[in-house]
């Protein structure tokens, strides 16, 4: 299916509550964009996505749960935050140019799950870039290979409400690799 014609389909849907897509290409020279504004959409899947192939941006201004994983090229329209998120779960690499800006979109979850890979350009800053806050965030998940006690002392710090951090190690860890948690008193 061509951009355009995935356009036209999700245009036919003005009410979709919930979209799920899966491996996400196109099998023609169609490079344009897949521009989809759903006022309605409360549950977005996007697995398996490139954007070698064609980016999408959806604009959802009732989203209330969020799941990208392996995926590029993908943004959210529309600049401001997303009041009625309720989870985000994101398991890839937003391009790095926009994901400051993703973040400041998605901190009014209470709910997050990110993956080391969608960090990495963080990581690499050391210390850098200025993290938004997320001032409703009550449950973290980071799925990691490892530990970087900086960045997750940054996370940490601009969370001020929450209650549970969950570091999902996703492969085996060295046995001289140490991770310092420095939780803040509350």
């Amino acid at each position: 299916m061509d951009c355009e014609s995935l356009r036209r389909l999700i245009s036919g849907c003005p009410v979709l509550e919930t979209a799920h897509m899966d491996t996400c290409y196109s099998n023609t020279d169609d490079k344009g964009t897949l521009t989809a504004s759903l006022r309605f959409l409360k549950n977005l899947t996007i697995v398996g996505y490139t954007r070698e192939f064609f980016p999408i941006a959806i604009e959802a201004p009732s989203l209330e749960h969020l799941h990208l994983r392996y995926f590029l090229g993908f943004q959210l329209l529309g600049s401001s935050q997303m009041p009625y998120l309720v989870s985000a779960r994101v398991e890839g690499r937003i391009s790095d140019g926009c994901l400051i800006g993703f973040l400041n979109q998605i901190c009014n979850a209470k709910e997050v799950c990110l993956s080391w890979e969608t960090l990495a350009p963080l990581a690499a800053a050391n210390g850098d870039v200025q993290l938004p806050s997320f001032p409703n965030l009550t449950h973290l998940t980071i799925k990691s290979d490892g530990c970087r006690s900086g960045l997750l002392h940054s996370l940490l710090n601009s969370a001020p409400k929450l209650q549970s951090l969950v570091i999902d190690l996703v492969s085996s860890i060295h046995l001289s690799t140490i991770c310092t948690l420095f939780i803040p008193n509350f």
